[in-house]
């Protein structure tokens, strides 16, 4: 944050004469909160803060929209600028506002509020997967790892960098949260964007030493397949830290500061593509019992810039509030035998606007395991509805790259179609359980459901390579309809040019074979129009042929001239002992 001015003078022009006032507001502007209440209405926040235990640091102010402010020369101390916040401003002392400000040239005044963050207590290679990454299983995501599904653009028919292809848009996930451990072994850096912290204006650097925003990405991006660590969820997508956190707590001022510069971004992509970045989905893995209307001005503004914004819904285990939850979609916390965790929130129509969705629904945050900051090779368990937050980040980028136009409000709606549905027993509320929400997340029926909801034709395209990215002369391809367990069902019938018509909701199983070549087959959904896909062929083991020619006696012939062939009638050379490699 930036120190703005010392003492701010309301300039009104009107009727082409400069009239300075020490108050002037319009009667539009007494209808939000009239000018003396103003103060007021801050003291009484202060009040209930103190009374129900909400930590807060400071205070945060907006100034309404139509004044016109200048700066003294002279500064004031203790009056800054929230950093990508139009027109929001903080102060440590109420009395500090009041000494720079008239009454009616502010909206609002509001505790800066402390919030925290909400953690406790051929499958992949990667070293901790099987004993280690019960979530991933618990999500119903191999199924769609099969599948190729791990966030690289499927939506060829949605151009959004402008650039003339559909298919090659990047999937941006923003991580507002205690930055990223530098040089980690499982991560890919290559599709980590340079970010921002918030926290040292002096500072690039978003480098985690506190370990929870490091844990989050890792279950996001982790690199799969190579032998160490985990395998994350998404490994197509780009991540970008937005440092707000170098412990437990940060500030409201701080928070929205991230948001609405991530919210900016976006507009900025949407406006110009060579300009800003195509944030898709925010994770917010932290919160507190405080509503305030700073934060979720700064929420609803990414919103409505196409961002998913996806928020843990505290740890407290009971029916207490939970910001930014209720303004976004909060994300409970299961444990490994389905049941919902102590710790998690549960929800209660108590809690005022957007109670329903601090616990939207749940996902596994009990014990898992990720990445740590120790050393570059550190992993780490932890538990918190911090941790169950990535994992529906992580979906919500991989339906975006399906459906590059899916925003918000559709996604909370699949989430809510698709959610495996639990009764607590604790009660619901309107049908949706008071523990589980609408239930815990399935990867596989959200990406399915979704599918079912494009519909349409694609044209399948197959081509078989050698493992040096040769074409392969002569391969020849089979496709069946996979019926609901997976088998192979009716051929589908190739074209004239070797393309087939597949519906782009189903499931078709490919065979390619080639002579000298093992014999291979997969599944998948043929949900790009076109759909090219290239299979990689390997070559059957070569073995040593000779050759011993006789006559009808059984009696060597010496210098007897031996032709080998393949089935194409090609010669097959010889080795220098004679032999040929068949």
């Amino acid at each position: 944050m930036k120190t703005l001015f010392s003492r701010i003078t309301a300039f009104i022009l009107a009727s082409a004469v400069l009239l300075c006032a020490a108050a002037i507001s319009s009667p539009a502007q007494a209808a939000d909160t009239q000018p003396e209440e103003v103060f007021q209405a801050a003291q009484e926040l202060t009040a209930e803060a103190q009374a129900e235990g909400a930590e807060f640091d400071g205070y945060i102010f907006k100034l309404k929209d139509d004044v016109m402010t200048v700066m003294d020369a002279d500064s004031q101390e203790g009056i800054e600028s929230v950093e990508d916040v139009e027109n929001v401003y903080a102060a440590q002392e109420l009395e500090q506002i009041a000494e720079a400000l008239p009454s009616d040239a502010i909206e609002y005044i509001e505790p800066d509020y402390i919030f925290t963050l909400d953690s406790s207590v051929s499958a992949p290679d990667d070293r901790y997967y099987a004993r280690r990454q019960w979530n991933i299983g618990a999500l119903n995501i191999p199924g769609l790892w099969a599948l190729g599904m791990e966030g690289d653009d499927l939506d060829g028919l949605t151009d959004l960098d402008g650039n003339g292809t559909g298919d090659d848009d990047d999937m941006v996930i923003a991580v507002i949260d205690s930055g990223l451990k530098e040089g980690h072994e499982d991560i890919d850096y290559s599709r980590v964007l340079a970010g921002k912290n918030f926290l040292d204006e002096s500072s690039d650097s978003t480098d985690d030493t506190f370990g929870h925003g490091t844990f989050c990405t890792g279950m996001i991006m982790a690199t799969k397949n190579n032998s160490v660590g985990i395998a994350g969820i998404c490994q197509s997508v780009y991540v970008m830290p937005l440092k707000v956190f170098d412990a437990t707590t940060s500030k409201v001022s701080l928070i929205s500061s991230a948001v609405n510069y991530a919210a900016g971004q976006r507009e900025l992509f949407n406006s110009d593509h060579t300009k800003g970045v195509n944030i898709g989905v925010i994770n917010l893995s932290f919160g507190g019992p405080s509503n305030t209307r700073t934060l979720k001005a700064a929420v609803e503004r990414a919103i409505r810039a196409g961002i998913i914004v996806v928020c843990a819904a505290g740890n407290d285990g009971d029916t207490t509030a939970g910001y930014p939850a209720q303004y976004a979609i909060g994300v409970g916390s299961t444990d490994s035998d389905g049941s919902v965790s102590d710790f998690s929130q549960r929800m209660s129509s108590s809690n005022g606007t957007g109670y329903e969705n601090k616990v939207w629904v749940t996902a596994p945050g009990g014990t898992v395991y990720s990445l740590g900051v120790d050393s570059t090779r550190s992993y780490t368990l932890s538990g918190g509805t911090s941790f169950s937050a990535p994992e529906v980040t992580a979906l919500a980028a991989l339906c975006k790259s399906i459906d590059n136009t899916m925003d918000h409000y559709a996604f909370k709606s699949l989430l809510r179609e698709t959610a495996v549905y639990s009764d607590s027993g604790e009660g619901d509320i309107g049908g949706q359980d008071v523990a589980y929400g609408w239930g815990q997340v399935d990867f596989a029926a959200t990406v399915n459901a979704l599918i079912q909801n494009l519909g349409g034709q694609s044209s399948f395209i197959p081509m078989a390579k050698n493992s040096d990215g040769e074409p392969v002369e002569g391969a020849s391809f089979t496709v069946y309809a996979a019926d609901e367990s997976g088998a192979a069902g009716e051929v589908v019938a190739a074209g004239s040019d070797g393309s087939y018509s597949l519906e782009r909701t189903g499931s078709y199983i490919y065979e390619a074979s080639a002579y000298g070549y093992k014999s291979t087959r997969g599944i998948f959904i043929p949900i790009k129009n076109p759909t090219a896909l290239s299979v990689i062929l390997e070559r059957e083991p070569l073995i040593s042929v000779t050759f011993d020619v006789t006559d009808e006696g059984g009696d060597p012939i010496m210098g007897a001239d031996v032709v080998l062939t393949d089935t194409d009638g090609e010669e097959i050379t010889q080795n220098s002992d004679g032999s040929c490699s068949v």
